[in-house]
Formats: C-alpha cells, sequence, structure tokens
C-alpha cells in the first residue's frame, strides 16, 4: 500500500469514527436508544477499517518516513482528537450502563417487594 494512501486512509477512517461516536455521545444524553442503535453498523464498520489500518501502520512502522510532516501532522492532530473522542464515547456508555443497571435493579426489587407483600397469610 502506497505510504500516502495508507495515512489518508487513516485520516479519514479516523475523523468519520469520531464524528460517529460524537453523535452516539449526543444520542446517549438524549437517550435515544433507537438512534444508537442506527448507528452500530456504521460504527463497526469504521472500527474494522481503522482496526485493518493501524495493524498495516503496525507491521509497516517506516511508512511514516515516507510520508510529507504535513500529512503526519494532520494524522497526529486527528489521532488526538479521536482518542479524545474515544474516551468520552467510553464516559457515555459506561453512564448509560449503570444507568440501565439501576433501573433493572430498581424493577427487580420491585418485583421481589411485590412478590412477599402477595405471600402472607390470609384467609383466602
Amino acid at each position: 500500500m502506497d505510504s500516502n494512501q495508507l495515512v489518508n486512509d487513516l485520516i479519514t477512517i479516523t475523523s468519520r469514527l469520531a464524528a460517529l461516536m460524537g453523535a452516539e455521545v449526543e444520542k446517549l444524553r438524549a437517550h435515544d436508544i433507537k438512534g444508537v442503535e442506527a448507528l452500530q453498523g456504521e460504527k463497526a464498520g469504521l472500527a474494522r477499517a481503522y482496526e485493518t489500518l493501524i495493524r498495516e501502520l503496525r507491521r509497516h512502522p517506516n511508512i511514516l518516513l515516507d510520508v510529507a510532516p504535513a500529512l503526519r501532522r494532520e494524522l497526529t492532530d486527528n489521532a488526538e482528537v479521536f482518542q479524545r473522542m474515544l474516551a468520552e464515547n467510553e464516559t457515555s456508555l459506561r453512564a448509560a450502563k449503570e444507568v440501565n443497571n439501576r433501573v433493572l435493579k430498581a424493577i427487580a426489587d420491585a418485583v421481589t417487594e411485590s412478590r412477599k407483600e402477595n405471600t402472607t397469610y390470609s384467609r383466602s
């Protein structure tokens, strides 16, 4: 693979993935679960493409030596934005998971409590 092409592809993929994760964070904050679900196919595809490009870059680390300094800088800047979005996305997903766990626990506790009330002895 051509050095410049690999770096350009990596910049494109990380930009799209960062933007998609930003959209996912917004949908999580808005409790738009269907909106989050709608993003998952594209997110998975972009993540696979990102992983493939990173694997190629790791196999041939000297590729970056052949790339113009301006393009390397763009890749570095892009990677920093991507890492920030990745961290924000992870935090939002963890928060959403915690909220869901609390809701499920509250429901389970309510069901358990309701069953306790119905198991007392009475004339019937």
